[in-house]
């Protein structure tokens, strides 16, 4: 009878796992089916002075609010897992641009694995109001560029930031 009730609960178990969920629906189609919306939270993080690896794994969030005194600047993102996206937002209150460095320019400071590939071997400035999503690509082990919006490309020959043109 034991062997039976083991065998048997071994047996749901597996079925379990297999089977797709559904939030809002009983017949879901994907592994995750959700039928409404989705709340993203998000996390307040101020940058310090100094370049340094964002760090994502002591603030559980999906959208980080960034603000910096002055221009910030973030080489890498610490704690990237395959698949996992983010969106950096720079809610500065006043007219700033945070600096995000390509994996492969010579001042990126960061760790291999939290490498950003921003594809223009140079810098992104992400400006006031500006997002960027990013996912982490478990096989190239660095975090890849979704979408961006009020974002200027370091490989511009002339950028600008509020009144002032570099």
């Amino acid at each position: 009878m034991k062997k039976t009730l083991s065998i048997a609960l071994l047996f749901f178990a597996l079925a379990a796992k297999s089977q797709n969920v559904g939030i809002g629906n009983t017949d879901p189609k994907t592994i995750l089916d959700v039928k409404g919306d989705v709340r993203f939270r998000s996390v307040a993080i101020t940058l310090p002075f100094t370049p340094v690896d964002l760090d994502i794994t002591t603030n559980k969030a999906s959208v980080f609010v960034l603000s910096s005194s002055g221009i910030g600047s973030i080489p890498g993102i610490n704690g990237g897992i395959d698949g996992k996206m983010i969106t950096l937002f720079n809610g500065s209150s006043f007219s700033s641009s945070i600096s995000i460095a390509d994996e492969s320019s010579t001042q990126s400071s960061a760790t291999a694995n939290n490498r950003i590939i921003t594809g223009n071997a140079g810098f992104l400035f992400l400006n006031q109001k500006g997002s960027i999503t990013l996912r982490y690509d478990g096989t190239l082990m660095r975090w890849t560029i979704v979408s961006k919006n009020g974002v200027d490309d370091s490989s511009n020959l002339w950028g600008k930031n509020g009144s002032d043109v570099f």
